[in-house]
């Protein structure tokens, strides 16, 4: 074990410390993150697989600190991340004696955490929370910038708010337990980074062979998630509320949050629906000349030898299309899409009209496996 790295993120109105590192002491966890918050009670989320691998040891160590603690296990999965189940969590924080001075723990992945910091921001008003992933996805991606929410039938994420954690946990050791599934999961948002802003992480990827090769490097696996640190750090603090810079994180998202609404969040993992949203970004930047032929194959190329398209039978482009209705990022009547145009540049279009995103839709879920190029 090492002691962590003291990485600040300079919000707004607080600076918070992501503590990363291999194989961190939980002395260093209850010390560093919880114990400045002095909580009267302890709520640790998370979703029975990790609470399985993770929560027990996690859930004893603190009992024997003599915090008291209430878990929640969770089903795993999106299915997890509504107001239904929020409700019901609000329930058991009542009846189980949780105030304003308890403290939240979100231990999992991306689902975990969005839940988590939905309910602690919104539960009394506000209290406290604790990020703490697990996932590949939730190191790179989710567990930085404050972004938390459940999603709705209408789309992916619609409620929500912005609440950042008293501090993160970033524990690359949680990844030795994780699934291969989950690591292709969060490639997803891994190659967004690498096509939109970090040329030398562009250049890893392209040099790797697969997913399970860089898997197998620890190497990497840490080079990878630091990039990802990183590069998010950077975005949220220049625009924490998405009002400029930070919209480039939605690379892919467009489409990709309207094939999982579409697929009623069962039928594609979030990084496979990214995937395909940068797929179908890169085509429709091409047909509207704001992405090279040369950039459009060589980032497409990248994309489709690392996370291979899922077959797309049975979804229909009207189905898909009619979700971006309710797309947060829309400006009537258009449709607001982030193109990579170079390695580790981009360009905003926020009015696409509906025709050819449209003829982008009809062309890949038109097609076995989302062949079209």
């Amino acid at each position: 074990m090492s002691a962590a790295e003291r990485i600040d993120i300079q919000y707004p109105a607080i600076t918070v410390t992501a503590h990363f590192g291999h194989g961190l002491p939980l002395e260093e966890f209850e010390a560093g993150c919880l114990r400045p918050l002095a909580p009267d009670r302890v709520c640790l989320i998370s979703d029975a697989n990790v609470f399985e691998l993770h929560g027990h040891r996690l859930e004893t160590f603190l009992e024997g600190r003599g915090y008291c603690l209430s878990p929640v296990s969770l089903p795993p999965g999106e299915g997890s991340k509504t107001l239904e189940t929020a409700g019901e969590i609000y329930g058991y924080l009542c009846e189980n004696g949780l105030t304003r001075r308890s403290v939240l723990v979100a231990l999992g992945g991306g689902v975990v955490g969005d839940l988590a910091g939905f309910i602690a921001g919104t539960y009394m008003r506000g209290i406290p929370y604790l990020q703490v992933p697990t996932s590949l996805l939730a190191q790179v991606d989710s567990a930085i910038g404050g972004k938390v929410g459940v999603n709705h039938h209408c789309s992916k994420n619609l409620v929500g708010l912005f609440n950042h954690p008293a501090a993160i946990w970033l524990d690359t050791g949680f990844l030795d337990t994780l699934p291969a599934p989950e690591w292709e999961n969060a490639f997803g948002e891994i190659l967004k980074y690498a096509l939109v802003l970090d040329p030398g992480l562009l250049e890893l990827l392209e040099e790797a062979e697969s997913v399970e090769s860089l898997r197998q490097s620890s190497s990497h696996v840490i080079e990878i998630v630091q990039r990802c640190l990183r590069a998010k750090i950077a975005i949220v603090e220049a625009d924490y509320y998405e009002t400029g810079p930070r919209k480039v994180l939605n690379f892919g998202h467009t489409l990709g949050h309207a094939l999982e609404s579409a697929g009623r969040y069962e039928r594609f993992r979030h990084g496979q629906a990214v995937a395909l949203g940068m797929l179908m970004a890169q085509r429709l930047g091409r047909d509207l000349g704001l992405v090279s032929d040369g950039w459009h194959c060589r980032s497409t190329e990248l994309i489709r030898r690392l996370l291979p398209p899922p077959a797309l039978e049975g979804l229909q482009p009207e189905v898909v299309f009619s979700f971006l209705g309710s797309d947060k990022k829309r400006t009537a009547p258009g449709h607001f899409f982030v193109f990579s145009t170079g390695p580790g540049q981009y360009q905003f279009q926020p009015d696409v009209p509906s025709p050819p995103v449209l003829q982008v839709l009809s062309a890949f879920l038109r097609q076995p496996a989302g062949d079209s190029r």
